[in-house]
């Protein structure tokens, strides 16, 4: 089972419609990339500070989100894939 967590220490702040994320301490040197997300997006990234699966995300989301699980789950599988390939997201094996 794939868990995933965030690789870095990362912060976000609302501006505007959008979320800024950036990284703070020595992870500023390995990650010095600025990420813009949405809500979503935000919620899933505070999750990932403990290592967490897919089916945990999704069911988180559809606790707070008016959407099918099924569906949530394949919005979140996309994500980590993205997320992953990005640099700024850890997968490992549980």
């Amino acid at each position: 089972m794939k868990v995933y967590a965030l690789k870095y220490n990362i912060r976000f702040q609302k501006l505007g419609e959008e979320y800024i994320g950036v990284t703070v301490g020595e992870d500023t040197f390995r990650f010095g990339e600025m990420l813009r997300l949405n809500e979503t997006a935000v919620c899933v990234a505070e999750m990932l500070r403990e290592p967490r699966t897919i089916a945990e995300i999704a069911q988180r989301l559809h606790q707070e989100y008016d959407e099918s699980l099924e569906t949530l789950t394949v919005v979140v599988e996309d994500m980590m894939h993205e997320y992953v390939k990005e640099g700024w997201i850890d997968e490992q094996e549980k």
